[in-house]
């Protein structure tokens, strides 16, 4: 085993079974700098993962892509988990969890997974109720507006056009 000059300790072996010089990237890039003769390390600062409140390097190209706030994607794929953060929100730079009965707000439709496919819960009971396939054209409207309320009672089908027109007159469609 080699001795990494930067931190002495054991590198390990790398691809193709080939021994490497440096124990990571941070030390590779750190001797990079001292042979170039840099007088500044390469920009970036040092963060607290908000999952799991570790302290981690981020350099500031990368940053601003949005891997400043965890330090592993184990902790980012565990914070949207635990939180049901909905990813769109994460790209307008809110974290915020939402509250809505544990769902995501882009996508407020119950749905269920049949033969290995995810299907809309209320579409599917339609169909099974009137022993046809529903054609994309038909929409299914909810009646008291509550869309994870998926009784056959409460469901009905509506031209796109029909259905717009419902819920622009109840006021969902905003000016």
């Amino acid at each position: 085993m080699n001795i990494c000059p930067i931190c002495n300790k054991e590198t390990g072996i790398g691809a193709r079974n080939l021994i490497r010089t440096y124990c990571s990237k941070k030390c590779s890039s750190i001797d990079r700098m001292r042979k170039q003769k840099l007088k500044t390390p390469p920009s970036g600062k040092n963060l607290e993962c908000i999952q799991c409140l570790k302290n981690f390097y981020v350099f500031k190209c990368l940053e601003k892509y949005g891997r400043g706030k965890f330090c592993s994607r184990k902790c980012k794929a565990k914070y949207f988990y635990e939180n049901k953060i909905n990813i769109d929100n994460l790209k307008k730079g809110n974290l915020k969890p939402f509250i809505d009965q544990g769902k995501f707000e882009s996508n407020p439709y119950k749905r269920i997974t049949i033969d290995g496919k995810r299907v809309k819960e209320h579409r599917y009971l339609m169909e099974k109720y009137l022993c046809r396939k529903l054609s994309p054209e038909e929409h299914i409207h909810h009646k008291n507006g509550n869309k994870h309320d998926n009784r056959i009672e409460n469901l009905e089908i509506l031209s796109k056009s029909q259905h717009a027109k419902l819920e622009y007159l109840e006021g969902k469609y905003k000016k």
